[in-house]
Formats: structure tokens, sequence, C-alpha cells
């Protein structure tokens, strides 16, 4: 227990370091300081489970590599190479939400609902896109691609919700909201316009949702264990 704890102090320690520093545009000590954000959250799963996920690894492991590429952008001149490591993770998530699908019996009220979600998900996808001035047209196919994911795993997120009494797909809807948020102020940031605010809730975002990945294996987890009992 008292390792657990150290290791969560230890992570939200450096959020806040990580925080801080873009706040204060130390943005290379920021960006150092996050890498070692995921293997400290690794380690947190890995002393409450004694156990190795590798599904979970390969998802922290792409996370990693993509905050390394992250310390060598150079504006826009690198984001294809940074995508690569992220879309792979955001893809392994997405999978793991398919695989949480049970037998579902959709309702008027559920179909509407989902139909709702499903409308609003695009229209934010679309606006996001149609961010993306003439400079920076190559980027649309790309960025389609990889916010398309986003908005699956966001529908796939509230059927999950609807359909079943389970508290890890709670956190599996946490993690898609940070992912996306935090997507869109990136793009806004660097293609569109700074917004300082924007910036720093963007990283914000994404050093919490390494802890909720963690959170939402765990959870899944235990509920695994529980109904073999």
């Amino acid at each position: 227990m008292k390792q657990i704890n150290e290791a969560l102090v230890l992570y939200f320690t450096l959020c806040i370091v990580v925080v801080v520093s873009f706040i204060f545009k130390y943005d290379t000590f920021g960006a150092i300081v996050k890498m070692f954000l995921v293997p400290i959250i690794f380690y947190y799963y890995y002393i409450n489970t004694k156990k190795i996920n590798w599904l979970l690894t390969s998802i922290l492991f792409f996370c990693f590599i993509g905050n390394i590429l992250g310390m060598f952008e150079v504006f826009v001149s690198n984001v294809y190479i940074m995508m690569i490591p992220f879309f792979i993770s955001y893809v392994l998530f997405l999978l793991l939400g398919i695989q949480d699908i049970t037998k579902i019996k959709i309702k008027k009220l559920e179909f509407v609902i989902i139909l709702l979600v499903t409308v609003f998900m695009f229209y934010i996808y679309f606006n996001v896109i149609n961010l993306l001035t003439d400079d920076y047209k190559g980027f649309f196919v790309s960025f389609s691609i990889y916010g398309f994911v986003l908005v699956l795993a966001a529908i796939i997120s509230t059927i999950n919700i609807l359909f079943n009494n389970r508290s890890y797909d709670l956190y599996y809807l946490f993690v898609i909201l940070c992912f996306m948020i935090s997507d869109i102020f990136y793009v806004i940031n660097n293609f569109y316009f700074l917004i300082i605010a924007f910036q720093i809730l963007g990283h914000t975002l994404e050093v919490l949702s390494f802890y909720l990945i963690v959170k939402y294996i765990l959870s899944r987890e235990n509920y695994s264990e529980e109904i073999a009992i």
C-alpha cells in the first residue's frame, strides 16, 4: 500500500510540475517531465496487480513514444510523426471498448440517445477538421482518420454505459473525453490561433488521461474477477 501511495503522489506531483511548467512557458522542461509520467503510472499498475497486461502496456508504450517525439516537435513539421504512436494507442483503446460490448437490445429511448450522441460527435468532428486553414489542408485525410477513431470510441462508450451497469465504462468515457478535448485544443492552438488557456487545459487532460487509462484497466480486471467468482 505504501508503494502504491508513493507512486500516485509522485505521479500527481509531476503532473502539477508539467502543468506549471507550461503555464510559465518552460515548455521544454514540461515536455521532459511529462515523459516520466507513463513509466510511473505503469509502475502504479504493476504494484497493484503484480502482472503485465500487454494491451495496456502497448497503449502506454505508444503514448510514451508520442511524448518523446513531442519533445522534438517544431510546429507542424513533425506532426505526422508524432501522430502515429498516439493513433496506434487510440486504436488499441478502441479495441478495448469494442471488447466491452455485450448483447444489447435497443429500445426507443436508447436509440434516440445514441443517435443524438452520434450526431453531436460528428458535428464536433467536422467542425474541428474544418479549422484547418488552406495552408494545412494536406493534413485533412490523416486528421479525419485520427478523429474518426475517437468519435467511434465515444459512441461505443455511450452504448456500453447505456446497456451495462459497470463502473469501468465511466472511466473509459473519461479517457475518451480527455483524448478528444486535448486533441481539439491541439488543433486550435497549432492550426488556428494560440489560446494559452486551451494549451494548459490540453496538457492537463493529457496527463490525466494516463491515470484514467490505468484506472479503467484496474476496474475492468476487478469486475472480471468478481463475476468469475
